[in-house]
């Protein structure tokens, strides 16, 4: 009997500990080509959950609807790459993101609010102010379509980056960067100088002279910027130029045998392919005509 009892005990705590082993390694699923590399906490509200994700056609951003609080619907719109929150806006309407678009400068949202009436809420990124208009009063216009089924998934272009609401944790937003991306970037990383190299002379003190750093002129043309947002480097005149990512932060301003880095995020990118000039670590950027 006493045996029986034991073999049932550990039959228990075996399937218990299996149960708890795939319930951790479930929360951050391998995705094939893919390396997990965020996780995004969502609204600390009651019964907050993902309802819909969205990815910007332009590359600017991710929209993420949430559930609550109460009757409201919360929408949280994130900068790509960077992941910072460029606005957070509560709804009584709903909100259907498949139907949905940002202008092409990144400046506005169009949020469909209504699928059969076709009404939108104009969203003005950089100061917040809405405004409702009529589907005719939009960019796009008019786009009459069945409702549809929300997806809680999606890809950058380029698919350099995948976001997907994590199934154990429904608040949480999991983002997975292209392992080519982070092949791509991993030749920039540098040694950190061993202490022999980074060794201050306490005898002798030399004033050292400020050096002046040359201003760089670069143009660039509109295919290269589009070879930018999918994660690839171009080279003109000892500048490599990349587009900003987490994984590269630390090439800012940086200068490296005769080479300078000049990382420019995707609205530095949308300024240029709009004539603007970007100054970073002493180049001027320019679009090339």
């Amino acid at each position: 009997m006493i045996k029986k009892v034991l073999v049932i005990v550990t039959t228990i705590l075996i399937c218990s500990s299996m149960a708890f082993t795939q319930s951790r390694s479930g929360s951050n699923l391998a995705i094939e080509g893919f390396k997990f590399e965020k996780r995004i906490k969502g609204p600390k509200h009651k019964n907050s959950k993902i309802i819909e994700v969205m990815v910007d056609d332009n590359d600017y951003y991710v929209v993420v609807a949430y559930k609550g609080p109460k009757s409201f619907l919360t929408l949280i719109i994130y900068e790509l790459y960077t992941w910072n929150v460029a606005g957070t806006y509560k709804f009584k309407s709903r909100a259907e993101l498949y139907n949905s678009y940002f202008s092409e400068d990144g400046a506005f949202f169009y949020l469909n609010t209504d699928i059969y009436k076709q009404i939108f809420t104009e969203i003005n990124i950089k100061t917040g102010e809405m405004k409702i208009l009529k589907c005719n009063e939009t960019p796009k216009g008019c786009n009459f379509i069945e409702p549809q089924k929300y997806v809680t998934n999606g890809y950058t272009i380029g698919n350099n980056y995948y976001f997907m609401m994590d199934e154990n944790r429904k608040n949480d937003l999991k983002i997975y960067v292209n392992k080519d991306m982070i092949f791509a970037n991993s030749y920039l990383e540098t040694e950190e100088e061993t202490p022999e190299e980074t060794k201050i002379d306490t005898v002798v003190e030399e004033k050292q002279e400020p050096k002046t750093i040359e201003e760089i002129e670069l143009f660039i043309t509109e295919p290269e910027i589009e070879s930018l947002k999918k994660g690839e480097i171009i080279e003109k005149q000892n500048v490599k130029i990349l587009l900003q990512t987490d994984q590269n932060k630390n090439l800012i301003d940086k200068i490296e045998n005769n080479y300078r880095y000049v990382l420019l995020s995707l609205i530095d990118l949308s300024k240029i392919s709009f004539g603007n000039r970007i100054v970073k670590n002493h180049v001027k950027v320019y679009l090339k005509n």
